[in-house]
This record gives C-alpha cells, sequence and structure tokens, in this order.
C-alpha cells in the first residue's frame, strides 16, 4: 500500500481498490516488505533496528507511511 498512497500524490485520478479479507490478490511477504540496507555483519545495528521494529504497532507503522507520503514532493 505504501507505493499506491505515493502513486496518488502525483496521480490524483488513480484509485485504490481495497479488497475485503480472502479475497483480490494474494502476495506473500517478501513481494510487500521493505528493507533498511545496513553494512553486511553489522549485527549490532542490525539488533537495534529490528528491536525498534518490534515495538511499532500496525498503526504506527500506517501513521509514518501517511506523514512519508505527505512529505514527498510530487513530481511530474
Amino acid at each position: 500500500m505504501p507505493s499506491a498512497k505515493s502513486i496518488l500524490v502525483s496521480n490524483p485520478d488513480l484509485k485504490i481498490i481495497d479488497f475485503e479479507g480472502g479475497t483480490g490478490f494474494e502476495v506473500s511477504n517478501e513481494e510487500t516488505d521493505l528493507g533498511i540496507p545496513c553494512q553486511k555483519g553489522n549485527t549490532e545495528l542490525v539488533d537495534k533496528i529490528n528491536e525498534v521494529l518490534a515495538g511499532l504497532s500496525q498503526e504506527d507503522r500506517d501513521a509514518m507511511m501517511d506523514q512519508a507520503v505527505a512529505s514527498q514532493p510530487v513530481s511530474n
């Protein structure tokens, strides 16, 4: 959904279609997850990042994504 929200900022004529649970498209987490790059072997940083992410609720994640999309410059 983050990419769709971002696209709507610069393409307001597009619409997001939200399917009810159990209907629509099926995708795996690997197809929708985002990554945070870290230097290979930096387990201390990876552990800290994972600790912070584990403490975020879905509501927190949605609010941060909404803020990121709102502050993104529109590109045409």
